[in-house]
């Protein structure tokens, strides 16, 4: 199955797309115009998030306006409470974020919140997308309602991993539980510990190119 990337926002995020058959399943909405005109004419919509913070949200509410009775959004509960609270998803702060990077926030840009997620979940939740298996698995540390999700031989892993090494240097971020919780179970997810019929072969982080397993671990054992 083949996955589309779409990079959009001052902070270079990356929204990535998956199509079947008019049917869309979207990790991390990006503030798209195409993407928005895809969700119009699509039979259902499936948006999963990988944690509150605004740059991973930023097209949510878009997207429920265009298609609301088809769109179901699926996140961890503490990322559903997150992302209704402008200080908690960081929208509130972005003008300083971006300032410390070098970046100018979009002049149409405002400081926003979102609804309840349609599920959530606490530890794992699991479902079957036009015959894929689906698994987001809880992975506190970067913020904490991080998760990372698993699709065919996918991890998406939103700023769990991050080539720059800020996995833990947000507002929120917690190392103990990174360390403690997250890492360990990243390592079993990688090397396939846990399931090893289905081995992982490709990294999909919220910023920057897709990464292979190896430098993944690599990255998550640094910190």
């Amino acid at each position: 199955m083949k996955v589309e990337r779409v990079v959009s926002g001052f902070l270079d995020t990356n929204t990535y797309l998956f199509e079947e058959e008019k049917h869309l399943l979207i990790i991390d909405p990006a503030d798209s115009v195409s993407l928005l005109e895809m969700c119009r004419d699509a039979a259902t919509v499936t948006v999963l998030l990988t944690h509150e913070h605004f740059d991973h949200v930023i097209g949510l509410n878009q997207i429920r306006d265009v298609c609301s009775s088809t769109c179901v959004v699926i996140a961890g509960k503490t990322c559903s409470e997150r992302i209704q609270d402008t200080k908690a998803n960081l929208s509130a702060y972005a003008d300083v974020l971006a300032e410390l990077g070098g970046k100018q926030i979009p002049e149409h840009w405002s400081p926003f919140s979102c609804k309840a997620t349609d599920i959530t979940f606490d530890i794992h939740y699991a479902f079957h997308w036009m015959g894929h298996g689906v698994e987001l698995f809880s992975t506190p540390g970067h913020s904490v309602g991080s998760c990372c999700i698993v699709l065919d031989d996918m991890l998406f892993v939103g700023d769990t991993v991050l080539e720059n090494n800020l996995m833990v240097k947000f507002p929120g971020s917690s190392k103990k539980l990174y360390r403690e919780v997250t890492v360990p179970l990243l390592e079993k997810l990688l090397t396939r510990t846990l399931a090893p019929e289905k081995r992982i072969t490709h990294v999909y982080p919220g910023h920057g190119e897709v990464m292979s397993p190896e430098v993944a671990l690599r990255l998550i054992r640094g910190v």
